[in-house]
């Protein structure tokens, strides 16, 4: 295993050849992919994983993303999945940089610092319920919904986001709010380079052992062999060759 800072992180480290497998946002993959159509010859996906949903954290004074201008934001580590998700929202919906003063650090040093009034937002990027927000019981901070224009003109791109709701069955502590935001998959890549048999055993020991997945995060549930084989009819020539023969016969 190989620590490292997120999803770019990921992506760079299969494609040099320093790690077979990684996992990555879709968001992140498919910028690096239309950036440089050469990676596709080192690094391939291999299957979507689960959904992971933007959370949009403020202080309390913030009730809108349109208050985020001229605000402190927290967008996650460098090189992360949730830099390049935070950096695609803001500007799809015509926040600028220079409307905004950027913070790139862990999410943990993030919170901190909103706590003592250093941020007023922080953008995180992880399958619900998060642990460090579930255990809450009553947060200091904001869980901010992205209304509805703004959630179509993020879901009507290229990225493949998709309208989410995060309540009180991830956060008790909601009650019976609603919160409306989107989602990105999670999804599993590996080396061009990685034997066709090696591929086909690791797509299905994950699925022979999804019960204790499950067990580790609600998220696996989402494991669906239609929902894949739905993603790879729109984007079989990002796949290992491998991917194809495999889901024919789960």
């Amino acid at each position: 295993l190989k620590k490292t800072r997120g999803s770019r992180d990921n992506i760079r480290f299969v494609s040099n050849g320093e790690a077979d497998i990684a996992i990555s946002q879709f968001d992140s993959w498919s910028e690096q992919v239309s950036k440089d159509k050469s990676l596709l010859q080192k690094v391939r996906l291999l299957m979507p994983l689960y959904s992971e949903e933007l959370h949009v954290v403020t202080s309390q004074k913030i009730k809108s993303l349109k208050e985020l201008k001229g605000k402190r934001i927290s967008i996650g580590a460098d090189a992360s999945g949730i830099e390049t998700t935070s950096l695609l929202v803001l500007q799809t919906l015509n926040i600028r940089t220079p409307d905004v003063k950027l913070f790139r650090e862990p999410t943990a040093n993030a919170l901190a610092m909103l706590k003592i009034h250093e941020r007023d937002a922080l953008f995180v990027v992880a399958g619900a319920p998060v642990k460090a927000f579930q255990i809450l019981k009553k947060p200091s901070f904001r869980l901010n919904s992205i209304n509805k224009n703004e959630r179509k003109t993020l879901t009507s791109g290229l990225l493949q986001y998709r309208n989410a709701t995060i309540s009180e069955n991830q956060y008790s502590w909601l009650k019976k709010k609603k919160i409306k935001t989107i989602s990105v998959d999670s999804v599993l890549i590996g080396s061009a380079m990685l034997k066709d048999r090696d591929v086909n055993q690791l797509l299905r020991q994950i699925f022979a052992n999804q019960k204790a997945l499950e067990n580790r995060h609600e998220k696996f549930r989402q494991l669906n062999v239609l929902k894949i084989k739905k993603l790879l009819s729109r984007n079989r020539e990002q796949f290992h060759r491998a991917v194809v023969d495999t889901f024919k016969t789960l």
